[in-house]
């Protein structure tokens, strides 16, 4: 069973997540509704047609889970390339 202290974290980072959501998917369309200039046609466009990457930031980028395992992932892909850039530099020597 979980502590008061981390169920409540748990609560405080869904209820973040569910506006989030909505601000993205939901108030996004306010703009579709009451678009009077270029301006608004505009930002509309971009801002629906970029819901998916805020979706994305928000449900992974911000969880510590996949933080972490994207950082394993970038540094073991780094470590790599930069042994493959030693090996050819030596056999260019």
């Amino acid at each position: 069973m979980k502590s008061g202290v981390s169920q409540s974290k748990d609560t405080r980072l869904i209820v973040f997540k569910i506006v989030a959501q909505f601000i993205i998917l939901g108030c996004t369309w306010l703009l579709g509704l009451y678009q009077t200039n270029l301006f608004f046609h505009i930002l509309f466009i971009i801002l629906n047609s970029q819901q998916g990457t805020f979706l994305y930031i928000v449900h992974c980028l911000f969880n510590k889970e996949v933080r972490e395992e994207y950082i394993k992932w970038l540094n073991c892909y780094y470590t790599k390339n930069r042994a493959k850039r030693s090996v050819v530099s030596l056999m260019d020597t």
